[in-house]
Parts: structure tokens; sequence; C-alpha cells
């Protein structure tokens, strides 16, 4: 067996020749492999200009919007990671 990854072991099976795929102990499956409910996050629904007072308020709705917005960009880009070598199954 060989580590091809930080997280993946590949073997082949002597009495098959099947390749096998193990994963490295240090790594928990849920690590490895997203849950199949893991939605993609979606972004947060913008202010409608007229939501802000445009009287300088600290903090402004666009205040919570962008910090909302940054929230997701983290969110997208983790789910995004866990997506990375997941195999689509059609039901």
């Amino acid at each position: 067996m060989a580590c091809i990854g930080p997280k993946t072991l590949i073997g082949q099976a002597s009495y098959t020749g099947a390749v096998l795929v193990f994963h490295c102990p240090a790594v928990s499956a849920a690590e490895s492999f997203p849950p199949p409910d893991d939605p993609k996050p979606q972004p947060p629904e913008r202010p409608g200009d007229n939501e802000c007072c445009q009287s300088g308020c600290d903090p402004c709705v666009f205040d919570f919007y962008n910090d909302e917005m940054d929230r997701y960009r983290q969110e997208l880009k983790a789910w995004e990671a866990r997506q990375v070598g997941r195999v689509k199954v059609d039901p």
C-alpha cells in the first residue's frame, strides 16, 4: 500500500486484483467523506436600497450584510474543499 495523498492509501487485493482504497488512520471518515446531505451554502439576501436610511448608522444594514457575505464566502470555500474528489452518485 502507498499513501497517495494526505488522506488516502491505495493498495491492491492479491486474490482478486481489485484496487482497494483505504483512509489514513489519522483522518476520520467524516473528514474523508462529507455527508451526502451536505448542501451548498446559499448567499445571504442583499438588503434593498430602501432598507438603508442613509443616516450614517453604525452599524448599517449593509455592514451586517457584508459580515454575512464574509461568512458565506468562508462557508462556500470550506464546502468546495469538501467536494474535491467526491464522486457523484445518481440515485
